[in-house]
């Protein structure tokens, strides 16, 4: 039951971050946030041991997400909730890093 609520949950955010990428903020900021917190739940699920064909289905054949999907399925899975939010965070935090550094390469 735990693991379809996830999953569930999961899918909400997931979509809700896809489509925000192209109707929010369209600052560096913004949308570097967007891709942060869709990294975030791409290793929330990954974390919670939600099947990576599941999560690659609902990525809808988005590239960033499924590069994304690919990073995160590459790490280790955690037992313990301490690690597994370390891990949420601090993917979350290298896609925000590697996002705004790419705009500033580009600059």
């Amino acid at each position: 039951m735990k693991k379809l609520i996830t999953a569930t949950l999961f899918t909400a955010a997931l979509s809700f971050n896809l489509a925000a990428q192209e109707t929010e903020d369209n600052s560096i900021g913004g949308i570097c946030k967007s891709y942060s917190e869709l990294a975030g739940n791409i290793m929330a699920a990954r974390q919670a041991n939600m099947s990576i064909i599941e999560v690659y289905e609902i990525a809808d054949g988005n590239g960033i997400a499924i590069a994304m999907i690919k990073e995160a399925y590459a790490q280790p899975l955690f037992t313990t909730e301490n690690y597994k939010n370390d891990i949420i965070v601090t993917f979350s935090n290298d896609v925000f890093l590697t996002c705004i550094n790419s705009f500033d390469e580009e600059a």
